[in-house]
């Protein structure tokens, strides 16, 4: 008898851990977003570059949610742009226009 409340124990004891560890992956997934979409919307070139690169990587991490990470570069894609110099905002563009691309894409 005490084995199996020491197994049940022990399985319940492993079922929270899960849980605790799938918490914690929710939080840094949600915080990753926050800062992409964040450095989407900065008004330095390079920091929105950095921004559709983390964008693009979170989408690869986060199966459950890549869509919500391509909506949001397809809106970044579709938002005017005034270029402060001329080819920062199209780089960062094409970059954004790479995400999409997998690596394995000719």
């Amino acid at each position: 008898m005490a084995a199996v409340l020491a197994g049940v124990y022990a399985y319940r004891k492993q079922l929270l851990a899960e849980g605790d560890s799938h918490r914690a992956d929710a939080s840094q997934l949600s915080e990753r977003y926050s800062t992409a979409a964040e450095q989407l919307g900065h008004e330095q070139a390079a920091v929105r570059l950095a921004g559709a690169y983390a964008m693009a990587r979170l989408a690869d991490d986060w199966p459950e949610q890549r869509q919500v990470c391509v909506d949001v570069l397809c809106a970044y894609l579709r938002m005017p742009y005034e270029a402060d110099p001329p080819s920062s905002g199209i780089q960062v563009r094409r970059a954004a226009g790479a995400a999409f691309r997998h690596p394995a894409d000719p």
